[in-house]
């Protein structure tokens, strides 16, 4: 289908979205819209709809409920007559139904890219992918700054721009698979450690049991202020890192300034030496450093730095170009 067609396609659905449109003609609007998710790139598959008038939430019911109501089953009729809640139900299931379906899409994307194995270096895709593809319990350290569920997009403008969920729930459900990875890729004693809100802390809590919140001194805007770190070290074995396992921490002051370059192409970049900071202080020299949510590489090029081994992913293919050009600068 021709861009042109698809334009056509959805102008032509796009009444569908008004107040009081439901069921054949709702069934009609989001299978299409379904199949051509499956068929374009994010980023492409967002312009794409917008284009055309299609915003927030709207076109995402339109697919949960044709989802639904294949999942459920319901007849010609049953669509054509559905009731607030049967359409409910078939939503409510249709999300679910496309949560999985958005699962298995990020694993084959990596996979889909030659990513058949995980290795040291840079890799672009989605890092859930990228993480089933590595060794269990062959990495000592991860360090991640993952999103933070406030609806940021990301890679605005190119073939992978995305969106994060603006909501807990969503982030949550969105974020699980990852942490499960993270878990089984970290050695016995390995230690993950993520900068996170202070949002997300009590399902954290419930997801690495026995967890700690470590906090970080920086400077922002010219302000002084804190940064927190969620710590959880895996069970069983030698600890690779000399920090208590079940006590947060104070880390050294950090206060440097962003790397302008870096933080204007990503937009939420760290700052270097808070990065470098937070290595010295939980990693160890010769250790295997993963970054799931590498951005442009200042993890990476800082691991690298200081005598670890880096190995990062990253869904923005430009912040991937940039994070190698970094990581092959040093010496």
């Amino acid at each position: 289908m021709t861009t042109t067609q698809i334009t056509d396609e959805l102008t032509r659905l796009r009444p569908l979205l008004e107040l009081g449109v439901k069921g054949l003609r709702m069934r009609e609007a989001g299978e299409f819209l379904v199949e051509l998710k499956k068929r374009l790139r994010h980023g492409e598959f967002t312009r794409a709809v917008r284009k055309c008038g299609y915003e927030g939430t709207h076109y995402q019911k339109l697919m949960q409920f044709a989802k639904g109501a294949e999942k459920l089953n319901l007849s010609v009729d049953q669509v054509k007559g559905a009731t607030l809640s049967t359409m409910t139900k078939a939503v409510r299931n249709g999300k679910n139904a496309l949560a999985e379906e958005s699962i298995d899409r990020r694993v084959s994307s990596f996979t889909a890219s030659g990513g058949a194995r995980a290795t040291h270096g840079v890799h672009h895709g989605d890092s859930l992918g990228w993480l089933k593809a590595i060794e269990s319990g062959s990495v000592g350290f991860v360090i991640a700054d993952p999103p933070y569920g406030i609806g940021k997009t990301y890679g605005a403008g190119t073939a992978d721009e995305w969106s994060e969920a603006r909501n807990h729930h969503d982030h949550s459900r969105w974020i699980q698979p990852y942490y499960v990875e993270m878990c089984r890729v970290l050695k016995p004693g390995g230690q993950l450690v993520m900068w996170q809100s202070a949002t997300y802390f009590a399902h954290l809590r419930e997801m690495f049991a026995g967890c700690v919140v470590d906090v970080q001194p920086v400077k922002v805007r010219g302000f002084n202020t804190y940064e927190t770190l969620v710590r959880w070290t895996k069970p069983g074995g030698e600890r690779h890192s000399m920090i208590p396992a079940t006590m947060g921490a104070v880390l050294p002051a950090s206060y440097g300034f962003h790397d302008r370059p870096f933080f204007v192409k990503h937009g939420c970049a760290k700052d270097a030496k808070a990065v470098k900071a937070v290595l010295e202080f939980y990693t160890t020299a010769g250790s295997v450093v993963a970054d799931p949510f590498c951005g442009t590489g200042t993890t990476l090029v800082e691991a690298k730095k200081l005598g670890r081994v880096p190995m990062g992913c990253e869904l923005v293919f430009d912040h991937v170009e940039q994070a190698r050009t970094r990581l092959a600068e040093v010496a």
